[in-house]
């Protein structure tokens, strides 16, 4: 379920954007040790690395390289492809508060359309 805003961002974007878009993943850890997925198009990778990596670091995550946590997710094509978690952790309430608001911030980006945790 995508938020209909993120969907007619996206299009917006693509009618004023001059050069190509291209998709990207980006996979890291939030507080407390919790997986996280990125998913979304951009048309500046290096921005959205930047931008994402900053949310990541400013909420007590750390950005981590590609399969760094894409196996603890198992594919699921359906309309679209989402990653469901294999196993979810316990963490406590200020740490799924925590979370949350990183998953909130980075889903509010521009670029990033879908963001999955094993929470």
């Amino acid at each position: 379920n995508m938020p209909k805003d993120t969907i007619d961002r996206a299009i917006e974007r693509a009618k004023t954007t001059s050069g190509h878009l291209e998709a990207f993943m980006y996979e890291g850890f939030g507080p407390g040790g919790i997986a996280i997925i990125v998913e979304g198009v951009t048309n500046n990778r290096a921005r959205t690395a930047t931008s994402v990596k900053h949310l990541f670091d400013t909420h007590g995550g750390t950005l981590a390289g590609p399969g760094a946590v894409r196996y603890l997710f198992e594919r699921v094509v359906g309309q679209k492809l989402i990653y469901r978690p294999l196993a979810r952790l316990a963490v406590s309430p200020q740490v799924a508060t925590q979370v949350s608001e990183l998953v909130n911030q980075l889903r509010d980006t521009g670029d990033v359309t879908d963001v999955a945790t094993n929470l």
